[in-house]
């Protein structure tokens, strides 16, 4: 019971469930289950009481109540797990999900194991026939289901820095906490208590105009900002730069500095601002470009064609990979509807306008539609 519990902190900490679908996690069971050949593919999150779809293609339930989830015994191994035929297993032939809707036959679902350890759900794959993934299919699968989990801390880890800035931006309002000045006049340089501990000295340290440079990292960095005060001091200008400083304990920290010059008389007098780590944030954002990144690879690597429309702004973007797969260059075909509509299959057209219409009017959750798709070279190929 306590490890269970464990796991339930693990899996309520991510924030995550009863949210709204996210048009990452539906990329997700879209490719699983066109990779997979299956009708059903699921990300499924196991609470106490139910398993609960962050989303779900092919199936309209929200949850299932868990004690008959197939989720909660996939979840007890690290290992995919695989039943070809639920008809011929004592633990699931009377279960109501395979002798009523959606008549599961096969089910295979990897364990989606969260930083802590804790297997908190499955992206999983469900048909209503029996049927054997590939080695190829499992590990494509296997893939997904880590960038779901990479997803899944990227969001908590944004939740967390989205709160700490909150706290932050209400001291900095309070105490102006990483602020700095530069007297011109007395050649003196004053940071506050905030200002030293990101640059990580001591209390007592004194800092000049040089030494604070100096912090800057040796190159673009060191250049930039010397650029920004000689040219606020000439000018006025103030400055708003992120660039990367080294620490007195050599650590690189990426920093956003801000400048001001205060005037008197028409000559500068002083100048004054703040100074903020962002290291964090510019680390979310690296992770955040890596994981799309990945997921590209992927998507790529399995040969799948992907295209966006947003029909209130009529903006359009096809994979390079749906391009190559229509027997084009990326350059060929530019990110427009036409490029899409002009190729449909005539027979097609009608169905596919009547499911875009389903799908905006809010009568159907995801728009699903398998069409005819006219190669460069004149034959058709099934898309959807």
């Amino acid at each position: 019971m306590e490890e269970e519990s464990k796991r339930l902190n693990s899996l309520l900490a991510y924030k995550i469930l009863d949210t709204v679908p996210e048009e990452f996690f539906d990329a997700i069971t879209k490719m699983a289950a066109k990779i997979c050949d299956t009708p059903i593919a699921l990300i499924s999150l196991v609470d106490d009481k139910r398993q609960w779809f962050k989303s779900r293609f092919g199936l309209d339930a929200p949850s299932t109540p868990k004690e008959i989830s197939f989720c909660q015994h996939a979840i007890k191994g690290d290992e995919i797990y695989e039943v070809e035929n639920a008809l011929n297993t004592d633990l699931f032939k009377d279960n109501p999900l395979v002798t009523g809707d959606p008549n599961i036959r096969f089910y295979a679902g990897i364990p989606l194991k969260s930083a802590e350890g804790y297997n908190i759900g499955t992206l999983c794959v469900i048909d209503r026939k029996e049927r054997k993934l590939t080695d190829d299919q499992k590990d494509l699968l296997k893939t997904f289901a880590d960038s779901v989990i990479s997803q899944l801390e990227l969001k908590k880890q944004n939740d967390t820095l989205t709160q700490t800035q909150k706290i932050n931006d209400e001291i900095a309002a309070l105490s102006g906490i990483g602020s700095w000045r530069v007297d011109l006049l007395e050649q003196t340089v004053f940071w506050d208590s905030r200002t030293k501990k990101i640059h990580e000295v001591k209390g007592d340290f004194n800092p000049d105009l040089g030494t604070g440079i100096n912090f800057y990292k040796e190159g673009y960095g060191r250049e930039t900002i010397s650029q920004c005060v000689e040219e606020a001091i000439e000018t006025g200008k103030p400055w708003d730069v992120e660039l990367i400083i080294v620490s007195a304990l050599g650590k690189e920290k990426w920093i956003r500095a801000k400048g001001n010059v205060e005037f008197k008389a028409g000559k500068p007098i002083a100048l004054y601002g703040t100074f903020q780590d962002i290291s964090q944030q510019i680390k979310t954002v690296e992770l955040l470009k890596k994981q799309r990144q990945n997921l590209k690879a992927v998507i790529d690597g399995a040969r799948i064609g992907i295209w966006n429309w947003n029909p209130q702004t009529n903006e359009v973007d096809f994979s390079d990979s749906w391009k190559t797969m229509l027997g084009y260059t990326p350059g060929e075909i530019s990110n427009n509807i036409e490029e899409w509509s002009s190729r449909l299959h005539p027979e097609d057209i009608d169905q596919c306008q009547a499911d875009i219409e389903k799908h905006v009017s809010g009568d159907a959750e995801i728009y699903s539609n398998e069409h005819r798709m006219q190669h460069k070279d004149g034959h058709w190929i099934m898309g959807s």
